[in-house]
């Protein structure tokens, strides 16, 4: 009786293998899709190349004038729609003039997102333009569209066009995950840098983007490294004489 009751259950078992074997290719089927449609939405995993740099927020990706070289680097965080910003181009130009040999000036993305609605597209569009080797020129142009509030796709692209880039290359370039990860990277690390007292006496502790005194760190954003360190950082833009002395005294 056992036996055959056995016979039975084999029996049983051996007639629902075609269809349990299906079903469970069925569910290796799905995992196998779902694990590739995941993949493709994710996007790629940039690495950001650090570089060998002394500053370590200094990327290889940021562009560069000046000495790159100079024991003293001032790191510019700016943002594209920001009056501060653009107001402070004269200032930078002139000092920029004077101090390029012994200075170096890095360019960082501070896109402040909330309040300016396309901040974001342009650190996008000035990064891509880098890649054409026109990042100063387009982030000149950039700013001339706070006249009147220029702003839409066309009017940003128009300024592409207007400095000759490869528009087509350059579309490709600011939408892709490169540069995407690259101004996010940027933001980051304003985020992440620790910045002592300045000589204004304000700290910003780490990971804030607000001061202990509750000042806002906005842009523009400077920080004077000299020798791999902080030696003084400010936010708002500065007149000639104001920005000459802070070099003057991180080049002594």
């Amino acid at each position: 009786m056992s036996t055959n009751y056995e016979e039975s259950i084999w029996t049983t078992i051996w007639n629902f293998l075609p269809g349990i074997t299906k079903f469970l290719s069925v569910l290796a089927m799905l995992g196998l899709f779902f694990n590739i449609f995941g993949f493709a939405f994710s996007g790629p995993d940039i690495a950001v190349d650090d570089g060998d740099f002394d500053i370590p927020i200094q990327r290889s990706f940021n562009f560069v004038d000046g000495n790159q070289d100079a024991e003293v680097k001032l790191l510019y965080f700016e943002d594209y729609q920001c009056p501060a910003c653009r107001g402070n181009q004269s200032t930078m130009r002139q000092v920029k003039s004077q101090y390029s040999e012994r200075v170096g000036f890095i360019y960082k993305h501070l896109p402040l997102k909330s309040i300016h609605i396309y901040a974001e597209t342009l650190a996008k569009g000035v990064q891509a333009a880098g890649m054409q080797d026109k990042y100063l020129e387009f982030a000149e142009q950039a700013f001339e569209l706070q006249d009147g509030s220029r702003y839409s796709s066309f009017s940003i692209e128009e300024v592409a066009r207007s400095v000759g880039l490869n528009v087509e290359q350059w579309n490709k370039d600011r939408n892709s995950d490169e540069v995407d990860k690259y101004v996010e990277t940027d933001q980051e690390d304003i985020e992440d840098v620790v910045l002592s007292a300045n000589s204004d006496g304000v700290v910003k502790p780490a990971n804030s983007m607000t001061a202990s005194n509750g000042q806002s760190i906005g842009t523009p954003a400077s920080i004077i490294y000299k020798n791999g360190e902080v030696f003084d950082w400010w936010t708002g833009g500065l007149p000639v004489t104001e920005l000459q002395a802070k070099l003057d005294r991180a080049l002594e």
